[in-house]
């Protein structure tokens, strides 16, 4: 039955990952992390912050605090498939999803632009070039999960961390 699920869980110590109704792979649970793309996240953040500073730049907060935003944006785009692109399934297939994102960008604006909101969340308004920065430095985390799930689609990922015997492996 197409939509019907059944979920069995008991302890163990690996993770099965289904797609499209099929296991496609049994991983150790110690393989299995959510944490590499946070810390690219806060790696990408935090080179941001000491790139800014170190060229004397007194927006380096508000550049900090917009790579962050903006690469949360591009994680959640990027993380509507375990293995589709986003092109694939197509950026307008989840409106409101689209309209949360587009709403998170206008807002993010809205707090470096806005004089109320900047003196509030205490920005500074940032360049041309600095928010093309910004833009182009958020990309990372989406290209990043993007890149991983073409590798995952053509078997050349993860493929020695599945449990031998098991589906996928």
């Amino acid at each position: 039955i197409r939509g019907a699920a059944e979920l069995r869980v008991k302890e163990s110590d690996r993770i099965a990952v289904m797609f499209d109704g099929r296991i496609n792979g049994v991983l150790q649970r110690e393989d299995a992390t959510e944490q590499d793309v946070g810390l690219l996240m806060a790696g990408i953040t935090l080179a941001t912050q000491a790139w800014s500073y170190r060229l004397g730049t007194s927006h380096w907060q508000t550049m900090t605090f917009t790579v962050l935003a903006l690469s949360q944006m591009g994680h959640v785009l990027a993380i509507r498939s375990e293995r589709g692109s986003l092109l694939s399934i197509g950026i307008g297939s989840n409106p409101l999803l689209l309209a949360a994102v587009v709403l998170t960008v206008v807002l993010q604006l809205g707090t470096i632009y806005l004089p109320g909101a900047a003196e509030i969340f205490k920005t500074q308004p940032l360049s041309g070039p600095e928010l093309l920065a910004c833009g182009l430095l958020s990309t990372v985390v989406f290209f990043a999960v993007e890149g991983e799930k073409w590798l995952i689609r053509r078997g050349l990922l993860y493929r020695s961390r599945m449990v031998p015997g098991t589906p996928g492996a």
